[in-house]
């Protein structure tokens, strides 16, 4: 007969250890449940704060889409900065977001006389708006009988009407109506005059020129007379330079002409060779000074 086996008795030791294994089983899983709900949730307020971190710098970073624009002028010149600010004085309140404000902005600007080109009116997420322009440079002053008017080296009339200013080139003789700021002045006579002035402005001497004389153009009002004449500091003195620049008909040439009042300045250390009037117009190796002359200007 085969033996029954004995059952082990189980002690009271067996049955508290069993009870302890089977609690800290328990206890092990629940620890493990609970700081896995804890990292969980640490992990998700964590991304949560970085998010609303992201969000706060986004918002600062982006300007209101209600916000004013902050219009910079870029490399504006000397003695124009309160011209161009007041001219954007409208835009002070309009909203950066405006989608046609860069257009306004160079629509206003151009209609400046100080300004040649609206090169480019650029917007920024910053709120900043850009404006560069090219501007026009005063050359001259013409003399007319209300006052004097500025131009530019293309004959464009700046804004303004002023009093005779000494440090600027004069053009006396100009007779067609004065245009409009910003507008062409069409007259050929002062283009004669600006052209002159740009071609003396390389030379040593242009200081002892103070104005260009074109009342005697193409000659309107004596055809044997000199067309141009210059005026220097010195009171009443004059030096008469002939043709316009390139209308030279059997008389010096430009280069002909400037060798003479270079040659006065070496030897005088005065263009007009300290005499009332010279003529520079006739001989490529000297001046005249005829008692003519005096009617020829």
């Amino acid at each position: 007969m085969a033996r029954k086996k004995k059952k082990k008795k189980t002690t009271l030791l067996g049955v508290i250890r069993q009870h302890w294994d089977a609690v800290c089983h328990d206890r092990k899983r629940r620890w493990a449940r609970y700081c896995a709900q804890v990292f969980v949730f640490l992990t998700f307020a964590a991304l949560g704060v970085y998010g609303m971190t992201q969000v706060e710098e986004s918002v600062l970073m982006s300007p209101p889409q209600e916000a004013a624009a902050r219009i910079e002028l870029i490399d504006v010149p000397r003695g124009l900065d309160n011209i161009m600010t007041e001219a954007l004085e409208p835009f002070a309140l309009e909203p950066w977001s405006s989608e046609t404000i860069c257009r306004d902005i160079g629509n206003v600007l151009e209609r400046i006389g100080w300004v040649k080109d609206v090169v480019s009116v650029h917007r920024f997420p910053d709120r900043r708006i850009e404006v560069t322009c090219t501007y026009r440079k005063a050359l001259a002053m013409v003399q007319q009988e209300e006052g004097f008017y500025l131009v530019d080296e293309e004959g464009v009339r700046l804004p303004g009407r002023y009093n005779n200013y000494s440090e600027m080139k004069l053009i006396q003789g100009v007779c067609r109506t004065v245009p409009k700021a910003g507008e062409p002045w069409q007259a050929p006579e002062l283009r004669a005059g600006i052209e002159l002035i740009k071609i003396l402005s390389a030379e040593p001497f242009f200081d002892q020129v103070t104005a260009v004389l074109v009342h005697n153009y193409g000659g309107r009002s004596d055809p044997r007379a000199a067309h141009l004449v210059l005026a220097t500091d010195q009171a009443g003195e004059r030096i008469l330079w002939g043709s316009e620049p390139g209308g030279e008909v059997e008389e010096n040439t430009v280069a002909q002409k400037l060798e003479l009042l270079r040659s006065n300045y070496r030897r005088f250390g005065r263009i007009d060779a300290n005499r009332g009037v010279i003529d520079i117009s006739v001989h490529p190796d000297r001046i005249i000074t005829p008692e003519i002359a005096r009617s020829r200007m």
